[in-house]
């Protein structure tokens, strides 16, 4: 049960790469732009950057570099496990890595020039009990980083596109 709701919360997320920049997310919603959600369907929503703002796009393809995006702490979001690890102190915003990912789309941007949906928090609560922490349950609010991280399904025709046509290398 817990891989389908997995899938269904990763279901939208895709990559749209444009004259205009790069955008991540729900790209083929309309609804998306004007949706309202919270850090655990953070895929449903769309971010954007024009490419004055993209520093650096890679993909990877490597298992351990991509174990890495699912587990590192600097990549903590909801969209690649059910419940909240003790440690998580907060969702990273563009950090859209299902657990099932082959290859990804690593992007470093700007985060000043970067459009990121407003997020609302999400209480989580606790399966264990903790004496140094006695709170029952914990608000779980999204933080902005300068790194999105999206799964692509096409990695070979992502890295043709970015080494050879993307605005943001040629200048």
């Amino acid at each position: 049960m817990v891989p389908v709701s997995l899938l269904y919360r990763n279901w939208p997320t895709g990559i749209r790469l444009d004259e205009q920049g790069v955008r991540i997310g729900a790209v083929s919603s309309k609804r998306a732009e004007r949706r309202s959600t919270t850090v655990t369907h953070q895929n449903w929503a769309v971010f954007s950057c024009p490419w004055s703002g993209v520093h650096e796009m890679s993909v990877v393809t490597d298992r351990d570099a991509l174990k890495r995006l699912r587990t590192s702490p600097e990549f903590h979001t909801l969209s690649n496990r059910w419940a909240k690890p003790k440690t998580m102190a907060w969702c990273m915003a563009g950090v859209l890595v299902p657990p099932f990912m082959r290859a990804a789309l690593v992007i470093r941007i700007d985060a000043e020039v970067a459009s990121v949906p407003d997020f609302g928090s999400a209480l989580f609560f606790s399966n264990y009990t903790d004496p140094s922490d006695p709170h029952f349950s914990r608000r779980l609010r999204p933080r902005v980083g300068d790194t999105w991280v999206v799964p692509t399904r096409h990695p070979e025709r992502l890295r043709a596109l970015i080494a050879g046509s993307l605005p943001v290398l040629r200048g």
